[in-house]
């Protein structure tokens, strides 16, 4: 049964106030200008007084949107432009870009910006509207474990706070991630309610592919990143970090793009988990434009991946394929029997798989650019030595972990240049977060990509509706090998986003399938027979 309004409590409104208007208005000027003020001019000067101002503003934020009297009418459409514009600039515009011209070492970047304005108008939004609670609490029924995984993963991170002798730095780390993280998780499943709607992030998603498969080139040949070419010198911090990102990055003595990341493995990672999106284009019931449309949009962003000259991009890239059309080929099997193709490719999957494998192996070029060797061999022994390492400090804390961001400091693992880094996030959860911690994260991409494989497979309707559940699979299990590898969660927004669409997509279906559920033929004589 969908949660109505009938079985929502009533919430106390303020009638001293003429205008609920002017009041709406008000706090929305007020919340953004305190939200600018934190977010950013905290950041640009970030000395420890102006920190402790941080807390204040927040609680005059959150009180004065409490304090808002409960309304007919949501701010949905407002929370759904700022979504989809806050994932066109995560997928175009580096965090370390600043687009405001503050002097410093500001990191005042667009992602922050709209999602920080986002922010203000979702808690605004859900403080008012019944309908937005609503919403999340419908998406919550309808995806009860996937949920409580989420939450019982934040909760071990910040339980792990008080086992750590650093709490202040882990607090502020940890917030922000739930910030890039769970916020744009809760935007989608209060307010894209419509097929149509979750759609649209996924278009945009693809839109970034072709663009990116251009623009490789041109940062390749420059060999520089690209912004560099075309924004005001004010735009890049002068701090260390920022510096060191900048620099161009070679192996081999070829340039590796970075995109719209930090480094070539971040930006290998985004378009990697994207492209499953362009072959449910190619292989899905679309038009013949659609198709040619999804192929060169793989081919573009198949090259952009090539060009970071990251094993780990072109690995997960290789990883989705694989896997969707697999599905791809099973779902044929299942729904149309006559028909031989999704038999024949479900069952030689086995050898194709075996006969890749055995190129890969065979091929030295391949067998470099792909698994590592000659160049690349250094690293793949790294990342052994560091489990190697990893395992015993894993059990010191077993239950909670180390505390979060803490990885790479506890395992203390060196470069040659004598820099600490971790390069495998199964690695940190379990050391961040304990045995606990990283079971639930492997539980939580267990359940996603089990509810994604059974829309997909067995849910006409769903199908139907929305055809690219196989996709969201694909990507988590391109996601989850990567991270074998790969330590930073610059990308994570864009997951927890993923599975954002897959719970409303859940929900949507569950309202809907009644609709096309068969009516049972005899039932009064099927019934008298059982009496």
């Amino acid at each position: 049964m969908l949660f109505t309004k009938k079985y929502l409590p009533n919430y106390s409104e303020l009638p001293l106030l003429r205008s609920r208007f002017l009041l709406n208005m008000a706090t929305l000027l007020f919340v953004a200008a305190l939200s600018l003020f934190c977010g950013f001019v905290i950041a640009a000067f970030a000395t420890s007084s102006l920190r402790l101002l941080i807390p204040i503003a927040v609680i005059i934020i959150l009180f004065c949107i409490w304090a808002l009297p409960a309304k007919e009418k949501s701010l949905e459409g407002f929370i759904i432009f700022g979504t989809s514009t806050f994932v066109v600039v995560f997928l175009f515009f580096p965090p370390y870009l600043s687009v405001l011209p503050i002097p410093g070492n500001a990191w005042i970047g667009a992602p922050r910006i709209v999602l920080y304005l986002t922010i203000g108008v979702f808690l605004i939004g859900l403080s008012t509207s019944r309908k937005i609670k609503a919403n999340i609490f419908n998406v919550y029924q309808n995806n009860r474990r996937l949920c409580q995984c989420i939450l019982a993963l934040l909760a071990v991170q910040f339980t792990g706070i008080f086992f750590s002798p650093k709490i202040l730095s882990i607090v502020w780390d940890l917030i922000k991630y739930t910030t890039y993280t769970i916020f744009p998780f809760l935007f989608i499943i209060a307010t894209f309610t419509k097929f149509k709607q979750l759609k649209l992030l996924l278009i945009l998603m693809v839109l970034s592919l072709p663009v990116w498969g251009i623009l490789a080139p041109v940062e390749l040949k420059t060999g520089n990143i690209i912004y560099l070419e075309f924004m005001p010198g004010w735009a890049f911090g002068t701090d260390e970090v920022t510096q060191k990102i900048l620099t161009p990055t070679y192996k081999g003595g070829n340039y590796r793009i970075k995109g719209p990341s930090i480094t070539p493995l971040e930006f290998g990672e985004l378009i990697g988990v994207i492209l499953p999106i362009t072959v449910a284009l190619m292989m899905e019931k679309f038009n013949v434009a659609i198709r040619i449309l999804g192929a060169i949009f793989y081919i573009l962003g198949g090259l952009a991946v090539f060009y970071t000259g990251s094993r780990l991009g072109l690995i997960i890239s290789i990883v989705g394929t694989v896997s969707y059309l697999f599905f791809w080929a099973v779902r044929l099997w299942i729904h149309d029997k006559k028909n031989l193709i999704g038999p024949a490719i479900a069952s030689i999957y086995p050898a194709f798989v075996i006969a890749l494998v055995s190129v890969i192996l065979a091929s030295n070029k391949l067998h470099n650019i792909i698994l590592g060797g000659g160049d690349t061999a250094a690293s793949t022994n790294a990342r052994f030595k560091m489990w190697e390492k990893g395992f015993p400090i894993i059990f010191e804390r077993p239950l909670f972990g180390h505390g979060f961001s803490t990885a790479a400091t506890v395992l203390n693992y060196r470069d040659f240049q004598g820099n600490v880094q971790i390069d495998s996030y199964w690695l940190s959860v379990f050391l961040d977060s304990g045995l606990l911690g990283g079971g639930i994260f492997a539980v939580l991409f267990f359940l996603a990509i089990r509810n994604s494989m059974q829309l997909y497979l067995f849910t006409k309707v769903a199908h139907e509706g929305f055809p690219y559940t196989n996709a969201l699979a694909s990507s988590f299990i391109a996601f989850i090998v990567g991270k074998l590898v790969l330590s930073q969660d610059a990308n994570h927004s864009l997951i927890y986003i993923f599975l954002a669409i897959l719970c409303s997509v859940t929900t949507i279906f569950n309202s809907q399938a009644t609709r096309y559920r068969p009516i049972e033929k005899n039932t009064s004589s099927s019934t008298s027979k059982r009496n």
